[in-house]
C-alpha cells in the first residue's frame, strides 16, 4: 500500500489525466482507463528501457482477485527482550507478513502495544492469541485487528469463542540492534 501512493505518482506522470490508478489488494493495481494501445507501449517502453513499473501487466477478467490483504493489528504482551523487528515477525508470522510498524513502535515511544501493518490472507477481523517463549518463559500475546467497530461491541467480540492461537519458541533477541525499516513491494 505504501508502494501504491509511489506508483501513483509515477503513472499519473508517466501518462495522460485518463488513467486512474485503484489499489485492489495484495500486489495489485487496477488501471482504469488504460487503453490495449497505451498498455502495449507501456510494455514497450519498459522492455526497452529495462526500468519496469510494474512486475507483470494483465488484462482484468472476472476471475483477477487478491488473495492477500493488508491491514493493521495491534499485539498486546509482547514482552520488552522480544521489542524488536526480526521477533515481531515471527509473532504475526502465523497471520501474515509484517510490512511496516508504526512511528511510536519503530521510534520506541510506546511500548504496551505494537501497531503492525500485515500482509495477510486471513479474513476480517483477526483475533488471535500465541504463546511465546522466550528464556523458559512463556509470555501471551494476543493480536487484533483494526476496524471500525466501537469498544464496546469489540469488548463483545473478545468474549466469543471466534479467537485462535498457535505458539512460539524464541531464543534469542535482538533488543540492542540498530533501527530497522521496512519496504512493500509490489
Amino acid at each position: 500500500m505504501s508502494r501504491f501512493d509511489s506508483i501513483e505518482d509515477d503513472i499519473l506522470w508517466e501518462f495522460d489525466d485518463n488513467i486512474s490508478p485503484k489499489y485492489i489488494g495484495d500486489d495489485m493495481i487496477l488501471l482504469l482507463g488504460l487503453t490495449d494501445d497505451k498498455a502495449r507501449q507501456l510494455m514497450d517502453d519498459e522492455n526497452e528501457g529495462g526500468a519496469t513499473m510494474f512486475h507483470t501487466l494483465d488484462k482484468w477478467h472476472p476471475g483477477m482477485r487478491p488473495g492477500h490483504r493488508l491491514t493493521w493489528v495491534h499485539c498486546w504482551g509482547i514482552p520488552l527482550i522480544a521489542w524488536d523487528m526480526q521477533q515481531m515477525k515471527k509473532v504475526v508470522a502465523g497471520i501474515g507478513d509484517l510490512v511496516a510498524v508504526d512511528d511510536d513502535v519503530e521510534e520506541l515511544r510506546k511500548l504496551d502495544m505494537a501497531r503492525i501493518l500485515l500482509k495477510t490472507p486471513w479474513r476480517p477481523l483477526i483475533q488471535h492469541t500465541i504463546n511465546v517463549h522466550i528464556q523458559g518463559e512463556i509470555f501471551q500475546v494476543h493480536i487484533m485487528e483494526e476496524s471500525g467497530i466501537s469498544s464496546k461491541t469489540c469488548k463483545y467480540w473478545c468474549n466469543r469463542d471466534y479467537s485462535s492461537s498457535e505458539e512460539i519458541h524464541s531464543e534469542e533477541s535482538d533488543v540492542a540492534s540498530p533501527r530497522w525499516s521496512m519496504v512493500a513491494t509490489t
